[in-house]
C-alpha cells in the first residue's frame, strides 16, 4: 500500500486510483476483512473493490497479485505491470518513476508483475 501512497500523493489529480481485490468465490470473512483489505478500505474508502467472481479480473484480463493498469482519460492502456522491482519488495520510488513514465512516454508500458497467480 506504500506504493499506492506515494502515487497518490505524486500525481494527486493526475490520475485516478482504484484498488481492486479478486475474492474466491465463497471467501469467508477472513479474506474480506483481513488486515489488508481494512486497511486500503479504510485509507482509500470508496476506491476500493472487492471482486468476488473474478469480473474485473477477467475485463482487464489480470492473472497476478499485484498486477496495475494505467489508462488515459479516453481509456487508452498506458501501462500494465507491477509496481514494485521484485517480489515481496515495496518501493516507493521505483512505483512513482514507473508511473511517471508511463504517463509520459508514446507507446504501452510493460513490465513484470511479483504476485501469486489467480
Amino acid at each position: 500500500m506504500s506504493a499506492l501512497e506515494a502515487i497518490e500523493s505524486n500525481f494527486g489529480a493526475e490520475i485516478e486510483l482504484r484498488i481492486v481485490f479478486w475474492m474466491p468465490e465463497a471467501a469467508s470473512t477472513d479474506w474480506t476483512r483481513s488486515s489488508l483489505v481494512n486497511y486500503a478500505q479504510e485509507r482509500f474508502g470508496d476506491r476500493v473493490y472487492l471482486d468476488f467472481q473474478g469480473i474485473e479480473g477477467d475485463r482487464f484480463a489480470a492473472h497476478t497479485s499485484g498486477e496495475s493498469f494505467l489508462f488515459n482519460r479516453e481509456g487508452k492502456l498506458l501501462m500494465q505491470g507491477g509496481l514494485t522491482p521484485r517480489r515481496s519488495t515495496a518501493d516507493a520510488d521505483f512505483a512513482i518513476a514507473t508511473i511517471d513514465r508511463a504517463l509520459h512516454q508514446k507507446q504501452v508500458l510493460f513490465g513484470q508483475t511479483y504476485g501469486c497467480a489467480f
